[in-house]
């Protein structure tokens, strides 16, 4: 019994000093977070795509099949894993309404009598992704959701609208880990 109790308080101790990363800061710092601060992948297990899959799924978006590659592309380009896909919750409604037979849900090129098409949708993902992270991030300077907006959209709650969409991609995930991982001793 001794020894039971000792292993419990040890387990105990062992848990309570481990330190474990939150994404609460993530959550809490809204559209003006850096980017630095937002791309994480310290999990073991990486869910991203998993929680974004279910998320586009519940909003019945054709998107979701992609929910990888956006995250994919996302690490590829140094992004937070949710802003391409929260962009296009903004300019599409997550791709169900967006030009039809030109793969651009993002809004991207499109102004006036100009528009933009992808050859693919993955070609739209990467693409978009690496304007945000060459021309946005790096030539402009633009580091927050509230920077990118005001050179991105014309429209003065884009950013409200995309960073929206990025906290309840984060929430969801939150909630989706919750539920996913199991309990184990």
């Amino acid at each position: 019994m001794k020894t039971k109790l000792i292993s419990f308080v040890f387990l105990l101790v062992f848990l309570l000093a481990t330190p474990h990363k939150t994404f609460a800061a993530e959550l809490a710092s809204g559209s003006s977070a850096n980017f630095a601060s937002l791309v994480s992948t310290t999990q073991s297990v990486d869910t991203r795509g998993l929680a974004l899959r279910a998320y586009l799924m519940s909003y019945h978006s054709p998107l979701a099949i992609y929910a990888d590659y956006y995250v994919a592309m996302a690490d590829k380009y140094g992004l937070p894993w949710n802003l391409v896909p929260a962009i296009t919750g903004t300019e599409s409604t997550f791709g169900q309404q967006a030009p039809v037979n030109c793969n651009n849900f993002y809004g991207y090129g499109i102004y006036g009598d100009n528009m933009l098409c992808f050859t693919s949708v993955e070609a739209g993902i990467e693409t978009v992704s690496k304007a945000l992270r060459e021309q946005y991030v790096n030539t402009w300077g633009a580091t927050t959701v509230d920077q990118i907006g005001h050179l991105y959209a014309a429209s003065p709650t884009w950013s409200a609208h995309t960073t929206f969409f990025m906290r309840q991609m984060e929430t969801f995930k939150v909630s989706f880990d919750a539920q996913a991982l199991p309990i184990s001793l």
